[in-house]
């Protein structure tokens, strides 16, 4: 009662989220979807492909939550209350509740902001409409989660692709062998020479750690540590310059130079360092958390009650108490203390977020004197290159070099296409002999000939570089991580050629390839 309609608004539109997003498992990542095209019957090979996170968005009808505030989309679209002073109906309502004894309450400020800044640590001003309804959509319950935690789904990548190798090579010669390989090492340094159509990776020292057609990164770009350069030009084959990242965006923002007329491939932009043509959500920073374990502890609820600002109206935590479970507190209360949430592991363990790491005499303050820190752990923080969630600035504290309409843009998966560099890379498999054992065997998975023509298209051999980790730009998790890992092995198997669209290619009006 104390939220009434504005409560069954954010369930409702968080229902209507969840069924917009089932579209990318059903549209865009099956690769066999039957429903695509109902004026043809020979449609099971229709596949989808969108280049960049900004597409998906727009394709599946969450463009406008992806790319406004939370506060805003509650305001401006839903017409909910964010303030008790600003709304004639919340004090109508107010009035009315009180009457049965009922408390009016703020469903934005009480409830989600408290759930927003538990789980990506930004209030509803700084968080993405996206990002909040995927938190919403948590708080249903209605979850899943990898057992053994999230670095388990590297372990059974690997182990799948590891598989399904062995498998091709079984029938290919009737004897299984892997040639995938996990190797950890750290790169310092990536040089693409598209007039070799190769990339190469270094390591400390300059150390070459190996030569390749494709490189994914699947880490945030600024947190990377890696150098990115190009190689050779007409001059001098050996010649290095800056790489310039997703120059192939749409939405690109040219700062170098106001001459339209200068060659774009003779001159070569700094791309990290004067964000030419990188949006502020590939180079903004991450929020810092601070994780903490207590054991042996018994949870002190007056130090909560005793600091309420009752007075100006404002509640330090929103959770009945004494917790079961879990407190969530709101943005006055994240100021007061410090503390995000404090959840209950079991009868006197409790694992806490905040912001900064919690003083002992809080510990105590809060769970007692015979409190034991077992284990604290921090996620980012001043110089870190690292961080919990991104700082998706919303609110406008931190736009970066405005290279978008929102900070919530992002880039493109292909960050960079060597093969499109002036036709100077971009040879295609099929020529000089450049089709495996595995391309002859199978001339249908490479378009149909070993021309390298045909269903699957022309196979481009140029270097790429694509990025996982486009798709944190307007909401981040596990899940979301997955998705770009998906989308971008569908755009790099079908620039091997390994798939492709037939003739039912559909494109919108803006000639993006689904």
């Amino acid at each position: 009662m104390a939220y009434n309609i504005d409560l069954y608004k954010i369930n409702s539109i968080t229902d209507k989220t969840i069924e917009k997003f089932n579209r990318i498992y059903t549209d865009l990542l099956n690769d066999t979807t039957d429903n695509i095209d109902n004026n043809n019957n020979n449609n099971n090979e229709v596949y989808k492909y969108l280049n960049s996170p900004n597409d998906i968005w727009n394709y599946i009808g969450l463009s406008d939550i992806a790319t406004i505030s939370f506060n805003d989309y509650l305001i401006k679209t839903l017409g909910i209350s964010t303030s008790t002073s600003t709304s004639t109906w919340y004090s109508i309502r107010k009035y009315l509740l009180e009457v049965f004894g009922i408390k009016q309450g703020l469903v934005s400020n009480e409830l989600y902001e408290p759930m927003n800044i538990c789980n990506n640590n930004q209030n509803n001003k700084q968080i993405t409409a996206l990002a909040a309804l995927v938190n919403s959509a948590a708080s249903t319950g209605d979850l899943f989660a990898i057992q053994g935690g999230n670095d388990k789904l590297i372990t059974s990548a690997f182990q799948q692709a590891i598989h399904n190798q062995i498998q091709y090579e079984y029938f290919l010669y009737s004897s299984g062998s892997s040639r995938i390989k996990r190797v950890s090492k750290q790169v310092k340094i990536l040089v693409s020479d598209d007039y070799k159509s190769k990339v190469e990776l270094f390591g400390a020292y300059g150390k070459l750690l190996g030569i390749y057609d494709i490189v994914i990164l699947a880490t945030p770009l600024q947190f990377s540590g890696i150098e990115f350069l190009g190689k050779g030009s007409i001059f001098d084959s050996n010649a290095l310059f800056d790489l310039p990242l997703n120059k192939d965006d749409p939405m690109k923002k040219d700062t170098t130079t106001n001459n339209s007329n200068q060659n774009q491939d003779q001159y070569h932009p700094n791309s990290l360092n004067n964000h030419n043509f990188l949006p502020s959500s590939a180079t903004r920073s991450y929020t810092q958390v601070v994780t903490t374990f207590v054991s042996n502890g018994t949870l002190n609820t007056s130090y909560f009650t005793n600091i309420n600002d009752n007075e100006n109206g404002n509640d330090l935590i929103k959770a009945e108490l004494p917790v079961t479970q879990s407190i969530l507190f709101t943005e006055y209360g994240k100021n007061e203390t410090g503390i995000s949430s404090i959840g209950r592991i079991n009868s006197n363990t409790y694992k806490i977020f905040s912001t900064n790491k919690i003083s002992i005499q809080q510990i105590e303050n809060i769970f007692g004197l015979n409190a034991i820190i077992e284990h604290v752990k921090v996620w980012g923080g001043s110089g870190s290159a690292s961080g919990a969630t991104p700082a998706f600035n919303m609110d406008g504290s931190s736009n970066g070099n405005g290279n978008g309409p929102s900070p919530s843009y992002s880039t493109q998966f292909l960050l960079y296409d060597g093969s499109n560099n002036g036709g100077r890379g971009g040879k295609h498999y099929g020529e000089d002999s450049a089709l495996t054992d595995f391309d002859k065997a199978f001339p249908e998975d490479v378009g149909g000939s070993t021309t390298g023509t045909g269903t699957g298209g022309p196979v481009v051999a140029g270097p790429a570089i694509y990025y996982t980790n486009a798709m944190e730009s307007a909401v981040s998790a596990i899940e979301i991580s997955a998705i770009g890992s998906k989308v971008v092995s569908k755009l790099i198997a079908r620039r091997l050629g390994l798939i492709g669209t037939n003739n039912n290619d559909h494109r919108n009006n803006n000639g993006d390839e689904l």
